[in-house]
Formats: structure tokens, sequence, C-alpha cells
């Protein structure tokens, strides 16, 4: 144990007696401003995101937060996801000209609608980077299916 005390001791020394080397340099600029890269702040672009159901926006949803990813096979776009009747909006398409819907879902009023698994219908158009789907989304947490018309539209880089 006394050995490990020593050790540390002089590590510590040795610490200090660089730091004070560093900072009594003849320089006028200090030496870390030099040697450290610059960093700056990298802007990441939301989706561009528009979202209607029934022809009205998509409530209790905040559009800005989302983003959309295009991998090589997955389009995806992500934000505020709808859980447990939670207010939210989910997206996965199959890359494609134009892609094909994987799943959209989304809540509102505590009901879940998705256009997946043979529920609703969705038809995909695409315009640069610019996806659009349209479609009906069926509830799938009622005993009584009820149906609801979207759009949704979003730039998927």
């Amino acid at each position: 144990m006394a050995n490990r005390q020593r050790f540390v001791m002089s590590l510590v020394a040795a610490s200090c007696v660089g730091l004070m080397a560093v900072g009594c340099s003849d320089s006028d600029t200090p030496q870390g401003d030099q040697s450290r890269p610059k960093l700056s702040k990298i802007e990441i672009p939301d989706a561009g995101l528009s979202a209607t159901v029934e022809g009205q926006p998509l409530p209790d949803v905040d559009l800005t937060k989302f983003q959309c990813y295009n991998e090589s096979d997955l389009i995806s776009l992500h934000g505020q996801d709808p859980t447990d009747g939670q207010p939210g909006l989910a997206v996965n398409l199959q890359p494609g000209n134009p892609p094909k819907v994987e799943s959209v879902s989304f809540a509102i009023d505590g009901v879940n609608y998705a256009a997946k698994f043979g529920k609703g219908s969705a038809e995909v158009t695409q315009d640069g980077s610019r996806i659009t789907i349209r479609g009906t989304a069926e509830s799938y947490d009622l005993a009584a299916p009820l149906t609801k018309r979207f759009e949704i539209s979003a730039t998927c880089n």
C-alpha cells in the first residue's frame, strides 16, 4: 500500500511540474489554444415535417423536433413516438423509387392508429428528397375500428 501511495504522489508531483512548465512559455498565445482544434456548432435540420389528420394538423405533436433518416435499408422519421395512446407520429419506409410504406402510426385522443400490416392503406410520392405519404389509418386498439385520413410530408436527406 505504501508503494502505491508513493507512486500516486510522484505522479501528482510530475503533473504539477508539467503544468507549471506549460504556463511559463515565452509565447503570448497559450499553448492550449494552438494545439486544440476549434469546435463548431453542428446544425441538424429538422425534417420540414407537415402532418395532417382529417385535414387538420396533428394535435399535441411538436413537428419541429422530427428528423428523417435515409439509410440504405430504411427511411425513418424520428420524433415524438406514439406510445400507449400518447400523441406522436412514427413512419418507417422501405427505400425505392418511390419508397414503400413499412409502417405509419400516430395517436389522437388516446386512440392508436396505424397504416401497416394489413391495417389501413398508404401511398408514397417523392419529389427529390421530399417524401409525401397519403392514406387511411385504422385504429388497432378498439373493438370497433375507426379510420382517419392522413397526409405526412417530410424532407429526408
